[in-house]
């Protein structure tokens, strides 16, 4: 049970991923040292120690297990991967769900390719490229049944680039600080241009850091005008308000 997490100051996987087989605990402890290793290459991250990856990026990205919100056989889209998260993890927990993950970097998503076929995942596809321009595209737009953002964007901006790819019925998951978390009711404006609503917003502990983070659930709850999104840059220079 990931509830557990906030009891618990070890570094151990088995400890603080009790639900996860040997085998899935034993993938994430392979997914670090695969990280380190391109890490070392490629500067992807500034966290560079064993302990900071398992902490800061796999159980990190694991927090949203607890509340179930991913389920078998659906369609997940990681948006703005970067070097692999919370995709890369997700997909180990979840080997029967298909995962998308994206970066508008080709460097960054030809090193999770590379990361994914070291790992011998097949449930994962990577994919290079804009918000803006996949958001549009009938193979992308409204497809997922869950579209995941980790530090990508400020949020009017990640809710034009996000929104356009979740179902109708599906949800947004955004990584958000705290100060977001606890003013997340003024951006209902924004969220209601892009046929959606900010539904709840949970908040979980990083175990060892004793570190708050915050989800904010965003539900889409009709199908987008076809101005969304706008063209690239757009989003970004003039955020909807």
């Amino acid at each position: 049970c990931f509830a557990r997490f906030q009891a618990k100051k070890m570094m151990d996987l088995a400890s603080l991923l009790p639900s996860l087989t040997p085998e899935q605990r034993m993938q994430l402890e392979q997914l670090a040292e695969v990280f380190l290793s391109w890490n070392q290459k490629l500067n992807l991250s500034s966290i560079r120690d064993r302990q900071g990856v398992l902490i800061k990026h796999i159980v990190d990205s694991l927090l949203i297990v607890q509340w179930d919100l991913i389920h078998e056989g659906q369609k997940i889209m990681d948006l703005g991967t970067g070097g692999g998260f919370p995709g890369l993890p997700l997909a180990i927990t979840y080997p029967n769900t298909d995962f998308t993950l994206v970066d508008a970097t080709g460097k960054k998503i030809r090193v999770v390719e590379a990361m994914v076929k070291e790992l011998r995942l097949k449930n994962v596809q990577c994919v290079t490229g804009r918000a803006e321009e996949l958001g549009r595209k009938h193979s992308f737009r409204e497809r997922f049944h869950v579209v995941l953002t980790r530090a990508l964007a400020e949020f009017p901006v990640l809710l034009e680039y996000a929104m356009p790819f979740v179902k109708i019925g599906g949800k947004l998951i955004a990584y958000q600080g705290q100060e977001l978390a606890e003013n997340w009711s003024g951006f209902q404006p924004v969220a209601k241009k892009l046929s959606s609503k900010i539904s709840e917003v949970k908040h979980a502990i990083l175990p060892v850091e004793d570190a708050e983070r915050s989800f904010v659930i965003v539900e889409k709850i009709g199908p987008l005008s076809a101005k969304y999104p706008r063209g690239i840059g757009i989003p970004k220079k003039h955020p909807l308000s």
